[in-house]
């Protein structure tokens, strides 16, 4: 998914990247189901590490659907969440961070 993110992101029109991610955001950023929601927090920690989506982008696209994961019913998907925070975004200095 990653790949396809920065493919899509770099394709012309631009438009298909940010189609694929509103996609990701509605299919398992709002899942029903915790294996779902978990699946996001594994795409954007993915899209984080391999730099797939510049940073800038990332933070409009996906960083809002990723922070309303803080207060999941599920505790998984939150121990996830506070993870891919602290070793793929802190870890990285990609905020400034430190």
């Amino acid at each position: 998914v990653g790949e396809m993110v920065k493919k899509l992101n770099t394709a012309t029109p631009p438009t298909f990247g940010v189609d694929l991610i509103h996609e990701l955001v509605e299919n398992f950023g709002r899942c029903p189901k915790w294996s779902g929601r978990q699946a996001f927090v594994f795409v954007c920690q993915t899209v984080i590490e391999d730099d797939c989506l510049p940073m800038d982008q990332f933070a409009v696209h996906l960083m809002p659907h990723l922070l309303t994961l803080a207060n999941d019913r599920v505790p998984n998907v939150r121990v996830l969440l506070a993870k891919t925070l602290r070793q793929t975004l802190l870890e990285k200095g990609t905020w400034g961070w430190r």
